[in-house]
């Protein structure tokens, strides 16, 4: 999984941590399934408005050559994809999806 943030209000950094997977709460056990991994974003801000980028590839692939200024424009060799992105009034994003070949 390829993941890169697009846009971030406020400094950060990311922080792959080991935490223990256990059953829900609610369930009475709490039973450990062992130690797994996350990535977290970690930020001191009230509003971090961040947009994140997760693209899943195969091992061997080729990644994509990625721009953004409120377009993401990802690229292979054979094919063009842009995702435009777009302020609404509720502070939603919306992402319009154009793929090309």
């Amino acid at each position: 999984m390829m993941v890169q943030m697009i846009s971030a209000k406020g400094e950060g950094k990311w922080v792959l941590e080991d935490y223990a997977i256990k059953r829900s709460p609610e369930t009475g056990d709490n039973s450990s399934f062992g130690t797994g991994k996350r990535l977290r974003y970690s930020t001191q801000t009230i509003e971090p408005a961040f947009e994140v980028l997760m693209y899943p590839y195969r091992e061997g692939e080729a990644l994509p050559k990625i721009s953004t200024n409120r377009v993401i424009d990802l690229r292979w060799p054979d094919q063009h994809d842009k995702y435009e992105l777009s302020l609404l009034p509720s502070g939603r994003t919306a992402i319009h999806m154009t793929v090309g070949q």
